[in-house]
């Protein structure tokens, strides 16, 4: 009965067409998945003189761990509602597409790290002011 093996083929056709083949994906965060052509393309906009020896393994796993650590700090900053604040909003509307919007919300999330929204108590401001 041929029926079903062409019905398995088809569906498998069409999953891969859906999506990254599992021996594409290097790394899940969540539900954020890094594949292999990800971290070409990662490589490959990288400025001359950046570039490691992608034949040496630890260069692949430096490469990987910096998508890994870029993905986490943009959940990071979703999860404050970074993404979601007017200051936010209005950058991503301004930014030109040559700028990865990604680049936005890491910067907002710097900012908000650096400089965390602290107000001196009352009794604070008296004591400098006397």
């Amino acid at each position: 009965m041929q029926y079903p093996r062409l019905l398995c083929i088809g569906w498998a056709g069409l999953a891969a067409a859906c999506g990254p083949s599992e021996e594409d994906i290097v790394a899940e965060i969540g539900e954020y998945r890094i594949t292999a052509p990800a971290i070409r393309a990662f490589v490959e906009q990288l400025p001359p003189g950046q570039y490691l020896d992608v034949s040496d393994q630890s260069a692949k796993r430096q490469y990987l761990q910096t998508l890994v650590d870029r993905q986490l700090l943009l959940m990071e900053a979703r999860a404050r509602g970074l993404d979601t604040t007017s200051l936010v909003l209005q950058a991503l509307a301004a930014t030109p597409d040559s700028l990865p919007r990604e680049y936005i919300l890491l910067e907002a999330l710097k900012h908000s790290a650096a400089a965390p929204d602290v107000s001196p108590s009352e009794e604070v401001v008296r004591k400098y002011y006397d």
